[in-house]
């Protein structure tokens, strides 16, 4: 009797010790790796926000990519920017009884540029740089023209008549665009990025000087800082 008591007591401490070690390994985590990156032609969707010595900043853009390599992507993007108090900056000088003046200043602009990016690494988190290059496009703006109308010509006392100014030319609001940033990548999959950065934009503002028909274009730089997000699919 001895003897059978001791068989199933053994034979209890032993079930109860495998089930402790089943109940144990349940509880062990096993981290996945991240695949591999997947190469080929990717997809990205960014939105910014700054400000630059003009104002507010703001923009959204598609860059086509192509992944070389765990670390390096580059491509073309295009993109619709927007800044508070338009790009272009024109000075021409009035003649006697005239007045010269730009009738709108551009407001939004279309980047067409070259993009580069370089990841640090292929992990989940990952530090990247990017740089941009190319032309911000952006219609022409008017020159108008208004006749000075004396009211006085004893005191020379007058107005302009801006109602019915006339346009006398049209000049060229484009200009270069170069964009430097930094971020921090994270890997979703194999196939989706979501990124957060920060960076600096330049572009290049058309400056007009001098006569109506004899103007000097010159080229005058603009820095912008922003922050921003970006998903690539």
């Amino acid at each position: 009797m001895k003897k059978l008591v001791l068989i199933v007591a053994a034979l209890l401490i032993g079930l109860s010790a495998e089930a402790q070690l089943v109940r144990s390994s349940a509880l062990v985590v096993t981290k996945e790796e991240m695949p591999p990156v997947e190469l080929g032609w990717k997809h990205i969707v960014d939105a910014q926000l700054g400000t630059s010595g003009y104002g507010f900043c703001g923009g959204l853009h598609y860059i086509a990519g192509y992944r070389f390599s765990e670390n390096l992507l580059a491509g073309v993007g295009v993109g619709y920017e927007h800044i508070g108090n338009g790009f272009p900056r024109c000075f021409i000088d009035s003649e006697p009884n005239v007045h010269f003046e730009i009738s709108d200043d551009n407001e939004s602009a279309v980047p067409l540029y070259l993009h580069g990016r370089y990841y640090f690494s292929d992990n989940e988190w990952a530090p990247y740089v990017g740089v941009s290059a190319g032309l911000y496009l952006a219609k022409r703006v008017e020159v108008i023209k208004a006749n000075y109308i004396y009211t006085d010509l004893e005191w020379e006392l007058g107005y302009y008549d801006w109602e019915n100014a006339e346009v006398v030319k049209k000049l060229s609001s484009t200009s270069f665009y170069f964009d430097l940033n930094v971020g921090l990548n994270h890997r979703l999959t194999a196939t989706r990025d979501l990124a957060f950065y920060g960076g600096l934009k330049l572009w290049g503002e058309p400056c007009y000087f001098g006569a109506i028909n004899s103007l000097d274009k010159r080229t005058e730089s603009s820095v912008g800082v922003y922050v921003g997000t970006s998903i690539t699919f």
